[in-house]
């Protein structure tokens, strides 16, 4: 519909906004930089990062976001799951039907996950919890091949050798160009 009135669709990611005197926008994107009277922000969401060391240079690489895009490569792994949510127990759902082991990391004592989804995940038997835990880094040079996290209030270290890290923390929008416009 938009198309039908005239709109044109690019693809960037924008830099800047910024409101001028004669009532426009001057926006930056990618390398372009574009004039508009009306700008409709419409915010995918980006998943979480843990900003632990590996996460970014693994990416692809057996750090994985999406736990539904890869299960297929799966089969037989070793895997970890980070979270708590819905998201997260979801994963380990999935992935304890078709890996050898899933671990699920999670920083509190408890989930914020549904009732229904923590009763299923109670159910099996190659799902081990790591409560009280945080990430501290993921090892690897061209694939993962494990993590370190902290556990408790002493922050005892425990290296876990596996395949995959599957990060559900949760998404954020990306809106920091937007301070002091909106």
């Amino acid at each position: 519909q938009a198309v039908s009135y005239g709109a044109e669709f690019v693809l960037g990611d924008v830099h800047t906004i910024v409101p001028e005197s004669n009532e426009t926008f001057t926006v930056t994107y990618n390398t372009e930089t574009i004039t508009a009277r009306s700008i409709i922000l419409a915010f995918g969401l980006t998943p979480r990062s843990l900003g632990v060391p590996g996460e970014a240079e693994l990416m692809g690489k057996g750090v994985t976001y999406s736990t539904a895009a890869v299960a297929d490569t799966l089969h037989g792994k070793t895997v970890a799951v980070i979270g708590g949510g819905n998201s997260a127990i979801e994963s380990v759902n999935l992935l304890a039907d078709i890996a050898k082991q899933v671990y699920l990391v999670h920083r509190r004592d408890r989930f914020r996950a549904e009732a229904v989804l923590l009763e299923k995940m109670g159910q099996r038997t190659n799902v081990t919890q790591i409560l009280n835990a945080e990430l501290k880094q993921i090892h690897g040079s061209t694939q993962v091949t494990g993590i370190t996290v902290l556990q408790g209030a002493d922050k005892v270290e425990r290296v876990i050798d596996l395949d995959t890290v599957c990060i559900n923390a949760g998404f954020m929008s990306k809106t920091s160009f937007l301070d002091g416009v909106v």
